[in-house]
């Protein structure tokens, strides 16, 4: 039996409902401690206690406080009361937290394998979005994570410098969409003898590491049969790293990766970089893009790939560009159709020559546009936001205030929000809300009661929104399984429901002259089966989410398509899901009588809008987009496209308007953004929709609901 030395302290859910002295085993010997003082049963009563570090190295480990986490489960969130704590337990100061496997890699000699002298796992765990150890402030030190199983994210948010977050003997494989191993300002990251395999992104884009200005170092990655993002940089290639970095990978290997992007590397303008990527290899992993992708704007930047191997498929294995030095040395690939090669450069003109894969080719009619004219007669084109939240208090989780919203929203050219605070309906009572811009509406949760499903196909969130104050409480009294408080500023909870009950709730809301809306579907579900997302024609999918260009709009995108084409009637629109600031980048594009919530929200109700930041006016004949007519040989389709929102309209870029069917793609043609019209001659088809594209960076921009035949 050992005394817990001072400084070292123990956390164990075994703890729980124990007084004065406990007893717990770690790594083959047996301590002694006292709850309270140096043990504890959860991390939150961690640190609220004054934390010192040890007198004498403890595993190695002197210079920050000693945490001890025995085999076991940990619940990084388990205590949480408000959405801000269960991201975050934020540690007072840098800390070492040392699992049962503390000094031992996971992985074997050639990392393949799993290491047979592994111990049972200290596993950390989180839930989708929830579960974060996080430190922040000018605090310097280095911050170490050794010998855990991590199903959270670590997070170090300090400013000041001479920080360090060391990763080291880990497992990752959290099911977070978030960013894993972050440290997004001056803090050096440091990850060593970690494996990431089979590591579900719960098709988010979230990265393995991200890293701001500090040095990024990885040793002995071991990255396989995963969907998540490597890292640097994001889906659309937007993020950068910090302008004074210097990045190292060594003796990794990467295989069988399917994201969408590669190890991804943009650095700003003035950056002053080094990426050194050195005995690594990357076998059959991103075959969407290379398997290396740096962004190089100056002579100050620099990559060197040494001793490397590259086997897959593709055009190339590493792509650069910009003015930045490249050198490769005893490198090799196999399957790709070059080595390393600097990417074309960013087309910024209109290719009238440019040909398109025509897959069910309509050919364009002249012709005047009277019926479309009179369709949309009377009516002013409005940007907004159709899922948001706000800080209205009770059980709202947003950060912009209520009194903030419509200001904001004006300076960012948006002319309506749907504001849908998490389990109440207080916020559409306040006095500051604004009826011309706002729209009600709340956000629930779900984890649907069905044994057929597997778990992740379960859970997932539904917006309920409403032309007026009264529908949400009519819904909350014809369904108790809210256990709504009651009064306006009463709370619910997020009820589970089986599928009968919960298409009975989207139905009532229907009836109500409301609309319940599966939100960020790819986001939270989990399922291969693609009819368990949906929930009937009168449920729409949330396309864009968060951002045009982010990965999630293309995930529910090409799931809605699919629906589409299994005959599936379903709408769209766009959002942001913003929780902090107002966000102009996820929006719906509508025309309406008139600028008041409840007319803005009836036409998208009636799916006669566009998901995206582009006006588009579309109809087959007087019918137009979210609405069905029947085929008769003459009808035509035209189409209007008014401009761009101008948070959405790019300088230098071109465009292309896209028509298709459940065949394909019919018509395609480049434009620089400005007007476009457009007849087609209509054939016997399920439906017709129209796509703006970004073919300068290969990215979406809006989708127009369907038109369907019938």
């Amino acid at each position: 039996m050992k005394q817990l030395p001072k400084g070292v302290y123990c956390v164990s859910e075994a703890f729980a409902e124990k007084e004065g002295k406990v007893f717990f085993s770690f790594q083959d010997d047996t301590y002694e401690a006292r709850l309270g003082e140096n043990a504890f049963s959860c991390f939150e009563d961690l640190i609220t206690q004054p934390l010192t570090a040890p007198q004498m190295p403890f595993c190695g480990y002197q210079d920050t406080p000693v945490i001890l986490l025995p085999a076991g489960l940990y619940r990084a969130y388990a205590h949480a009361t408000t959405k801000e704590e269960s991201l975050r337990t934020w540690f007072p100061c840098p800390v070492t937290v040392l699992g049962e496997n503390a000094g031992i890699s996971p992985n074997g000699r050639d990392l393949r394998t799993e290491n047979p002298q592994r111990r049972a796992e200290s596993v950390i765990e989180g839930n989708f979005y929830f579960g974060c150890l996080a430190i922040r402030g000018e605090l310097p030190g280095t911050m170490t994570v050794d010998g855990i199983d991590l199903q959270a994210k670590l997070l170090d948010e300090r400013t000041g410098e001479n920080a360090t977050l060391a990763v080291k003997n880990c497992q990752l494989r959290s099911a977070l969409v978030y960013d894993i191993l972050s440290a997004p300002g001056k803090t050096s990251l440091s990850v060593s003898d970690c494996r990431a395999d089979g590591m579900d992104a719960c098709n988010g884009e979230g990265r393995l590491f991200a890293a701001g200005s500090g040095k990024l170092q990885v040793r002995r990655l071991y990255m396989a049969a995963t969907d998540k993002f490597p890292g640097l940089s994001n889906y659309s290639r937007t993020a950068e790293i910090g302008s004074d970095t210097d990045i190292l990978l060594q003796d990794c290997l990467l295989e069988n990766c399917t994201a969408v992007r590669g190890l991804t590397f943009r650095l700003p303008r003035d950056a002053r970089a080094a990426i050194r990527l050195e005995n690594c290899q990357f076998v059959r992993s991103f075959p969407e893009d290379a398997a290396v992708w740096a962004n190089l704007p100056n002579e100050n930047c620099t990559l060197s790939v040494t001793n490397c191997r590259f086997e897959g498929a593709g055009d190339t294995a590493i792509c650069y560009d910009g003015l930045g030095k490249v050198t490769v040395e005893n490198t090799t690939q196999t399957g790709y159709a070059s080595l390393c090669q600097k990417t074309k450069p960013r087309r910024t003109v209109v290719d009238p020559e440019k040909t398109y894969p025509i897959t069910d080719p309509h050919t364009p009619v002249t012709g005047d546009f009277s019926v479309l004219d009179g369709l949309y007669a009377g009516r002013q084109l409005f940007y907004g936001d159709f899922h948001c939240h706000s800080d209205s208090g009770g059980t709202s989780d947003g950060k912009t205030p209520l009194r903030d919203y419509v200001p904001r929203m004006q300076e960012l050219g948006m002319d309506f929000a749907a504001i849908v605070d998490h389990r109440q309906m207080r916020h559409f009572f306040l006095p500051e809300w604004d009826e011309q811009y706002l729209i009600c509406g709340t956000e629930p949760g779900m984890r649907l009661q069905d044994p057929s499903r597997p778990p992740n196909a379960c859970r997932f969130h539904y917006t309920m929104i409403f032309p007026d104050k009264t529908g949400l409480g009519k819904v909350f009294e014809a369904f108790p399984e809210f256990e709504f408080t009651g009064g306006i500023d009463g709370c619910t909870i997020y009820p589970g429901l089986t599928k009968e009950r919960f298409l009975e709730l989207a139905e009532f809301v229907w009836k109500l002259g409301g609309l319940l809306t599966h939100a960020h579907p790819r986001q939270l579900m989990a399922s291969k089966d693609l009819l368990h997302y949906y929930f009937g024609d009168n449920v729409p999918l949330e396309t864009v989410h968060g951002d045009v260009d982010a990965y999630a709009t293309r995930q529910n995108r090409d799931l809605w398509v699919t629906l589409l084409n299994m005959g599936k009637r379903i709408r769209t629109h766009g959002s942001s899901d913003a929780h902090g600031p107002v966000s102009n980048r996820g929006l719906t594009a509508v025309y309406a009588p008139r600028h008041f919530s409840t007319d803005i929200f009836k036409v998208i109700r009636s799916g006669d809008c566009t998901a995206g930041g582009v006006a588009i006016q579309m109809s087959v004949e007087d019918c137009p987009m979210g609405s069905a007519t029947s085929y008769a040989p003459g009808k035509k389709l035209y189409l209007r496209l008014n401009g761009f929102h101008f948070a959405h309209k790019k300088e230098h870029t071109v465009y292309c308007l896209k028509i298709y069917t459940d065949k394909g793609l019919a018509y395609a043609r480049e434009f620089d953004g400005r007007e476009q019209t457009l007849i087609l001659p209509v054939q016997k088809r399920l439906y017709y929709r129209a796509e703006v594209t970004n073919e300068s960076d290969g990215l979406p921009v809006a989708f127009s609901n369907p038109i369907w035949l019938e």
